[in-house]
């Protein structure tokens, strides 16, 4: 069996509570967010992480041929545009904070993006990634059924890096999960972050003193 296989099938995939639509036994959907198997670890920052999020995303994006319509789901029930002139993609980047994956001191980041529209086909957009994956170097397995209504694809990378893609006859989702790392900006998150805060309210109130 692929690995997470058993957990992504474990239940219904119900994206929100609060949304109106259920989209059936998903692969990215799941209970517990994907973390990577791989025993390698890497030495990117946190921002190089936030980045390559960004940069995979828009690159499924293009791929797909859907340029507009990708949002998040958020916990409290909000959608955040992802695309369109409502966007923040630059604030949304800098708040995606990493997760444990291999230990204390280790941490993989994660993106998760929606869209109600599937362009010609569920079929044809999802193989239009996947194409554009396996170009790319990425090994790619379905998950589950692979019919007219849709595909549910995986593609793994040596170094642990995950992209998953399900595609139904009316919406889809893609998330991008990265490498596991042990820089310090990651493992120590939260410390980063603080720190981060600390100097930008430093800052500003050192250009109020100045006006």
């Amino acid at each position: 069996m692929i690995p997470g296989l058993k957990n992504r099938y474990r239940k219904v995939a119900v994206f929100f509570t609060a949304s109106t639509f259920v989209l059936g036994l998903s692969a990215c959907a799941q209970e517990v967010p994907l973390v990577t198997e791989s025993t390698r670890l890497s030495d990117d920052t946190l921002a190089e992480q936030q980045a390559w999020l960004a940069e995979q995303a828009d690159a499924i994006i293009q791929a797909s041929g859907i340029s507009e319509g990708w949002y998040e789901l958020l916990g409290d029930g909000r959608i955040r545009d992802w695309t369109g002139p409502s966007s923040e993609r630059s604030a949304y980047i800098e708040g995606y904070y990493p997760r444990e994956c291999a230990g204390t001191g280790t941490g993989q980041n994660r993106i998760s993006l929606h869209n109600d529209s599937v362009g010609e086909s569920p079929v044809r957009t999802a193989d239009q990634v996947r194409h554009f994956w396996e170009a790319q170097g990425w090994t790619v397995s379905p998950l589950g059924p692979q019919d007219e209504t849709g595909r549910d694809y995986r593609a793994d990378r040596e170094d642990g890096a995950i992209l998953t893609l399900l595609t139904t006859p009316d919406r889809m989702v893609f998330e991008v999960y990265t490498s596991c790392s042990a820089d310090e900006s990651v493992g120590n998150w939260m410390e980063h972050a603080r720190a981060k805060n600390e100097f930008e309210e430093e800052l500003a109130t050192r250009e109020q003193a100045a006006e």
